[in-house]
């Protein structure tokens, strides 16, 4: 098994299309997971969503349902406490946005704190790559698309921690 992760930060490079997120999507391309993880940080509005990440997720989910290019999503979400100087504004964006997604079926799952975390996903993509590749004949390439609002480096190296055995 080779999980190969994308994330917009280090994949994509500046270039120009129909507007920002746009030339995202485009550089991503196709992948066969879709990781989101959210603290309190909604994000930027795009021409298409509220934010790049749900932008994103919708593209995700479309591909989902329409063609099946996309296999599943993952959704975690933080339980840690805001921060006094949160915006929160942003905070409701992300509590509408978790809304939306069970409304569409989506078993997300929280997270305590980052040390929790990391053992969640383990556990997590673990289970997920099992039932993939018992359903995908035998197919040896699975592509994630890891979409972090929050830990960026910190998720980096613990992608690079992550030990997959099959």
């Amino acid at each position: 098994i080779r999980l190969e992760t994308k994330k917009w930060e280090k994949d994509t490079y500046p270039a120009i299309g129909e507007y920002s997120q746009d030339v995202i999507n485009k550089q991503i391309g196709e992948y066969d997971i879709f990781v989101g993880i959210m603290k309190h940080k909604f994000g930027t509005p795009t021409q298409a969503a509220e934010s790049g990440t749900e932008e994103e997720f919708n593209r995700a989910y479309d591909n989902f349902k329409n063609d099946g290019s996309c296999k599943n999503l993952m959704l975690f979400f933080s339980k840690e406490s805001l921060p006094q100087n949160s915006d929160f504004d942003q905070f409701k964006k992300v509590l509408d946005f978790k809304t939306k997604i069970v409304e569409k079926g989506i078993y997300y799952k929280e997270y305590e704190d980052s040390s929790r975390f990391e053992s969640t996903l383990r556990i997590s993509l673990n289970k997920c790559l099992t039932d993939l590749f018992s359903h995908n004949d035998g197919e040896q390439f699975l592509s994630a698309y890891l979409k972090t609002v929050y830990h960026r480096q910190r998720f980096h190296t613990l992608l690079q921690m992550i030990n997959l055995h099959y």
